[in-house]
């Protein structure tokens, strides 16, 4: 297995482009108390202009390359809500000097930590990739449009009473700036953010909310790719072709020597 560690700087590979509405995209902040405004809202920053945040990007890319990992082998993408050891085990973990309790993570991470945690992280273990908050690219203005929307009583099939409501969405053709950050991944890795991309670009993942109503659907474009390498701090630069046809190669390399094996 790869090393998930900081300790050493390899290289530091940068994704940047566009991420340009085919669809609208919600990305909501639940119910408005402003009895005058929208009932659900979208996400602005403190200026008023709407923004997709990292997070948001992260989780989508993620849950795409851990559902790719658990086609190979379940024990590669684990449950992030599963706390391993017993509870008598966890209290031991507890007890000692600061040293030898981190000794102890550092080696329970070595040994254990799932592909997927050590590409995206865990809750003692620093995610390799960042994703930047996406703003509206420089010069455009983001037109925000409001829909209305009604409760549906499951069983009659129509309105349920007067539940009707009203949302904001981002228009459609809007554009939002894309930038990611790899820190230290080999090239299989690095090829399984690059499919986890790849699903989101070719519409078979959405982004944000009210997926099953149409919206989210978006397209990645103007990708380019830069880094640095380390211990020199060599620049280095690749398309997006590039990168993207070596990175999936290796990804796809991988897979297929590690399902074989398994078999």
């Amino acid at each position: 297995m790869s090393d998930p560690f900081f300790h050493v700087f390899r290289h530091r590979t940068r994704v940047r482009g566009v991420i340009e509405c085919v669809s609208a995209l919600r990305i909501g902040v639940g119910r408005s108390s402003d009895a005058l405004g929208t009932d659900l809202p979208i996400l602005r920053d403190a200026r008023g202009v709407p923004v997709i945040p990292g997070a948001s990007i992260k989780g989508v890319v993620r849950s795409q390359v851990e559902a790719l990992l658990r086609a190979m082998n379940q024990s590669w993408a684990g449950d992030p809500f599963e706390q391993g050891g017993s509870d008598e085990e966890r209290a031991r973990a507890g007890e000692g000097s600061a040293a030898k309790k981190a000794k102890e993570v550092r080696d329970d991470i070595a040994k254990n930590a799932d592909e997927a945690s050590r590409i995206f992280g865990r809750p003692n273990l620093a995610s390799h990739v960042r994703f930047a908050d996406a703003y509206p690219v420089p010069g455009q203005e983001i037109a925000v449009e409001v829909r209305d929307g009604v409760a549906i009583d499951r069983d009659l099939g129509r309105v349920s009473g007067a539940k009707k409501y009203d949302f904001e969405v981002v228009a459609a053709g809007s554009r939002f700036t894309l930038e990611l950050m790899m820190d230290g991944l080999e090239e299989r890795q690095e090829g399984a953010v690059v499919a986890g991309l790849e699903m989101l670009n070719e519409g078979f993942a959405r982004l944000g909310g009210f997926k099953s109503r149409g919206l989210g659907l978006v397209k990645l474009v103007d990708l380019e790719v830069s880094g640095l390498r380390g211990p020199t701090l060599e620049r280095f630069e690749h398309t997006w072709d590039e990168f993207h046809g070596s990175r999936l190669a290796a990804f796809r390399r991988w897979a297929g020597e590690a399902t074989k094996g398994a078999a």
